[in-house]
């Protein structure tokens, strides 16, 4: 069991700065493509406090998987909507998958 507090305690700043990377990319994007209601929410941040769902947090602790707050927009502050949506969608992932090609060596 120590094994498993120790590999949590290891994980857990990796794991807090991946959601907080992940969440900003997707209020960055929104405030780029012209709604600030991420902005308004205090969303574009990198304080992790401002992205982290406390119960998200608990679960992923408890069963290995988590969330974090969902970032608002409003569709309607957008120039393309339709195309804007997917840019905003997609900027989370992209951005985690974008460290999957830094090359780390020893």
């Amino acid at each position: 069991m120590g094994s498993n507090i120790d590999t949590m305690i290891y994980m857990l700043p990796a794991v807090l700065i991946g959601l907080t990377l992940h969440e900003f990319s997707h209020a960055y994007v929104a405030m780029l493509l012209g709604d600030t209601t991420a902005k308004n929410d205090g969303r574009i941040t990198l304080n992790p406090l401002k992205h982290i769902d406390p119960l998200g947090m608990i679960v992923l602790l408890i069963a290995g998987f988590g969330w974090a707050k969902p970032v608002k927009f409003d569709p309607t502050n957008l120039k393309h909507p339709k195309r804007d949506r997917m840019l905003i969608s997609v900027a989370g992932p992209l951005q985690i998958n974008s460290w999957c090609h830094i090359p780390f060596t020893n």
